[in-house]
């Protein structure tokens, strides 16, 4: 089994390891399991692009995350994390929706006038942390100091840059740091800063629609059920279809305890109104 981190980013490649908030908490994360993180660069295609190309080429065994690229992992028990969801649920999150309302175009609400209107509290599940969008180069900057607090060691681009080692089939692996007077150096794991921890509700839960910033299934449950995420829907409403496909596929989904922060909360402009139509199009509800 591999773990793959399967990401869309609008960057290029040096910015991406240069700004992703992804990037530095794999870093941290890397001596406790061994993964794989797949990026592709300068994406606007939209997910399925990136996701759907993921799905084909996994082996059955392999354990997709398919993440954000503004995601700041803080629980250094992801791995155990991962298979303890997956032996649960055929599909996990963080956050989701335990049961689904008539018309609704968002995990956690419905769009009335005009505006986001959430649904009942018992009708959700799972936490996330949110970085507040003004306040994410500052804490990116930050991280890369507070890392090396008490082991004299700062990791610049270049260095992050030397230890991810590009394996030509659109995989990066994250080399261990040098040795130095007989041991490993390794970076402290500081965490993503402030934030503000949003609860949504009790974890782990059954539900029928996850937020799309973090959703991990074993390869084979997604290709022996040909699931796969619409092209129709680019970087809005393709994780409420998803769902919906997961569900009439008979798939399980539900939310598990993961410590994460994300850099956004989400953007209700024209284009997601537009997607949000087009989903309720296709699914009549």
């Amino acid at each position: 089994m591999q773990i793959r981190f399967i990401v869309a980013t609008r960057h290029g490649e040096a910015a991406f390891f240069k700004q992703s908030l992804l990037v530095r908490s794999l870093e941290c994360l890397q001596p406790s399991f061994a993964f794989s993180l797949e990026p592709v660069f300068c994406s606007s295609a939209g997910m399925a692009a990136v996701y759907n190309p993921a799905i084909e080429r996994a082996a059955p065994q392999d354990l997709l995350v398919f993440v954000h690229d503004d995601v700041y992992v803080e629980d250094w028990f992801l791995e155990a994390r991962l298979q303890e969801g997956l032996s649960a649920f055929d599909v996990i999150g963080v956050a989701g929706a335990c049961a689904r309302q008539p018309g609704q175009t968002a995990w956690w609400g419905t769009e009335v006038e005009g505006r986001i209107v959430a649904c009942a509290a018992a009708a959700q599940s799972g936490s996330i942390k949110h970085i507040r969008p003004r306040r994410r180069q500052a804490a990116a900057r930050g991280l890369a100091a507070r890392l090396g607090q008490g082991l004299g060691l700062v990791w610049g681009y270049r260095d992050r840059q030397q230890r991810w080692r590009d394996m030509a089939d659109g995989r990066y692996e994250l080399q261990p740091p040098e040795r130095s007077c007989g041991r490993a150096l390794s970076a402290r794991h500081a965490g993503s800063g402030g934030g503000r921890l949003d609860r949504f509700g009790p974890v782990p839960a059954s539900v029928q629609l996850l937020d799309g910033v973090l959703i991990a299934a074993r390869a084979d449950r997604l290709q022996s059920s040909a699931v796969r995420f619409d092209p129709k829907f680019g970087y809005h409403a393709y994780d409420l279809d998803f769902c919906r496909q997961c569900e009439r596929a008979g798939l399980s989904m539900g939310t598990w305890p993961i410590a994460l922060a994300h850099g956004s909360v989400g953007c209700w402009d024209q284009r997601w109104r537009s997607a949000a139509q087009a989903y309720l199009r296709k699914w009549g509800d």
